[in-house]
């Protein structure tokens, strides 16, 4: 394994932690478990012979709360399908944080990092490798009952390569939390 490699896995393995601990420890007063899934419409950006297509995630955190404001710390799992004449499957980890401004209808931000394989199948040849993905977007949630969210995101998202070019792409679509 090379020292990136390895750096990109301590980096994704610290921060996991990182936000595990603070999900865990902090005060049960004011603080929620959270388990969320979402489902995405993704479509590459600048992307040569690979078309648009679908994923879902799986998150699992803990709901912060102050006045007007909630921090979710949460780990989850991606996985995007990808269509055209080069067919992709990005899928992976991540760790991350939102940051949502309201009770009843709340916008907000998130960030995650996280490691990740890919695979592109084109005619005649398939590549397999893995490496450190992020993404950045923001959401908008309705809190139907107090322990039921819904929502939609939107998201720019990288799968950074190492032995493949960089795979950008933007991601589009809802998602549900229960929150309890």
């Amino acid at each position: 394994m090379s020292s990136s490699n390895r750096l990109h896995k301590r980096l994704g393995l610290t921060t996991g932690g990182a936000f595990l601990a603070l999900a865990t420890f902090a005060s049960p007063a004011f603080a929620e478990g959270m388990a969320a899934f979402d489902v995405d419409y993704a479509a590459p950006v600048d992307s040569e012979g690979v078309s648009s297509g679908y994923g879902f995630g799986v998150r699992l955190g803990g709901q912060v709360h102050a006045p007007l404001i909630v921090l979710t710390p949460e780990l989850g799992f991606t996985y995007h399908r990808f269509s055209g004449v080069a067919k992709q499957v990005t899928y992976g980890g991540i760790a991350g944080i939102r940051l949502g401004i309201g009770e009843v209808i709340r916008p907000g931000a998130f960030a995650h990092i996280g490691y990740g394989a890919r695979k592109t199948d084109l005619p005649g040849r398939a590549d397999n490798s893995a490496a450190l993905t992020y993404d950045v977007g923001a959401f908008l949630d309705f809190t139907l009952l107090p322990v039921l969210d819904l929502g939609v995101h939107g998201a720019y998202n990288n799968w950074t390569g190492s032995s493949q070019p960089s795979f950008p792409f933007v991601t589009v679509g809802a998602h549900v939390a229960l929150i309890f």
